[in-house]
């Protein structure tokens, strides 16, 4: 699939949602249910751990991906997606510790990034009649070695409502990447939203099994702040090249 295509494709997705009513939404039944059906594909062919990404990259830089996220508390999250060069979209949906899903999520977004760490990126994900939220993000090249790069990013949020109005409060945050030539990498990040307290986040990822075009990584991460509870995730990710 051709990136120009994708795009076309998203932008006529992205204009659907504009200043459409509940009624109009009918259709979009046939993309829940058709993306319940890729979930539940990927759910007998992937095994579950505390979680895993796939990723499933062609020579022309498409890129399929998908994942499972296991919440501590119960429940999990999950997403399935196909990226083309810098424009991406997927489908992500999370249920309770119960079994009950929320309605499914469609995202999309467009990124660039400069061979000295220099980049820019926004991302839009929707629950068609429901509303959402939208992301831009901004990143400098600190170091660029040959085995080592860091960069420091900067990053907005808005909610936005059914018609894709910003709304609420809005939520910034800054942090630094760490990425090593050998596959792994760490992070750390703070947010602020306007009236809450601040929250940080520390993580990272270390590769366990590298081996030609396919690799296993573990990674994990904590989210802590005034007032709560630490929150700790831990995950397998694989990707395979072709």
């Amino acid at each position: 699939m051709k990136i120009s295509i994708v795009f076309v494709f998203v932008l006529v997705v992205l204009s659907a949602f504009m200043g459409q009513t509940e009624a109009k939404w009918k259709g979009w039944k046939k993309i829940e249910r058709a993306g319940q059906r890729v979930f539940k594909a990927a759910e007998k062919a992937l095994p579950v751990v505390q979680g895993y990404a796939v990723a499933i990259t062609s020579p022309s830089s498409a890129q399929m991906f998908g994942g499972r996220q296991n919440f501590p508390s119960g429940g999990f999250s999950q997403q399935a997606g196909y990226k083309a060069g810098p424009v991406w979209g997927s489908l992500s949906q999370s249920f309770d510790r119960h079994g009950f899903g929320s309605p499914i999520n469609v995202g999309a977004g467009a990124d660039y990034m400069s061979k000295q760490g220099h980049g820019i990126s926004g991302s839009l994900g929707v629950v068609p009649g429901v509303g959402g939220q939208g992301s831009l993000r901004g990143q400098v090249g600190i170091l660029n070695s040959g085995n080592h790069h860091v960069n420091a990013f900067a990053q907005h949020d808005r909610f936005l409502n059914r018609d894709l109005k910003p709304f609420g409060p809005e939520t910034n945050s800054a942090g630094l990447n760490y990425n090593n030539a050998n596959g792994a990498n760490a992070f750390i990040s703070g947010s602020q939203t306007h009236g809450a307290p601040a929250r940080g986040t520390v993580g990272g990822s270390i590769p366990l099994v590298s081996s030609g075009n396919a690799g296993i990584n573990l990674s994990g991460q904590t989210t802590f702040g005034h007032g709560m509870k630490p929150q700790h995730q831990v995950g397998v990710e694989g990707s395979i090249r072709f």
